[in-house]
């Protein structure tokens, strides 16, 4: 896997309300913190901006760009991001429940200690990284993976079809009840416990 590139951020940003109105279509250089999010967000670049605490869960995104972009501990449930770019980015401690991601490009991007519940992927993904997430009731549809690391992830009663796992490791996440087509599964790597649920998806039975 390649070295991920970090998000291109400065130090000292200007902090600033979400609820401002933006005449511009690019948001850049921002500190958004403390925050409930109290209009709809749509059709908009945000480029080296941080999130903190910022709760969009009454006005979700709609079709952002997320260029060199921090979000720690925000609500973006429901979140709605079609043909659209996220760059450089990092998301720590969020929530996306139920969010859809539609033909997103994602590019060196970080999805650490965040609720990915019944997320909808049909996506693009380079150099992305799923690390303690819960990805639980989630779907991956007709997904491109190059690069892609989940790690110490619950990935339980996921569907996975028409999206390559040809080695994507496994191991350290829980598949239990995963339903999955033969190529998407084929050449993923798994735990011994894992292949249990493998050998369900093939058809096999295993005695003892």
């Amino acid at each position: 896997m390649e070295k991920k590139n970090k998000p291109k951020i400065s130090m000292s940003l200007e902090k600033k309300s979400i609820n401002n109105e933006f005449l511009e279509d690019e948001i850049e250089g921002y500190l958004f913190s403390c925050e409930k999010v109290n209009k709809q967000i749509k059709d908009i670049t945000f480029n080296g901006c941080r999130f903190e605490n910022v709760d969009f869960s009454s006005f979700p995104l709609v079709n952002v760009d997320l260029i060199d972009c921090v979000f720690d501990s925000c609500d973006l449930t429901k979140s709605d991001i079609s043909s659209k770019l996220f760059l450089r980015c990092i998301f720590n401690n969020c929530k996306f429940l139920g969010s859809d991601f539609i033909d997103v490009i994602m590019k060196h991007v970080t999805f650490s200690s965040s609720n990915l519940e019944y997320l909808n992927f049909s996506s693009k993904f380079t150099d992305v990284s799923f690390n303690e997430c819960k990805i639980k009731n989630g779907r991956f549809f007709d997904c491109v993976f190059k690069d892609v690391k989940i790690d110490y992830c619950d990935l339980s009663n996921c569907e996975i079809f028409k999206t390559s796992l040809n080695e994507v490791d496994l191991s350290t996440s829980k598949i239990e009840n995963i339903n999955s087509d033969i190529e998407s599964i084929k050449g993923s790597k798994v735990d011994t416990l894992g292949m249990f649920e493998i050998a369900r998806i093939l058809g096999i039975e295993i005695k003892f």
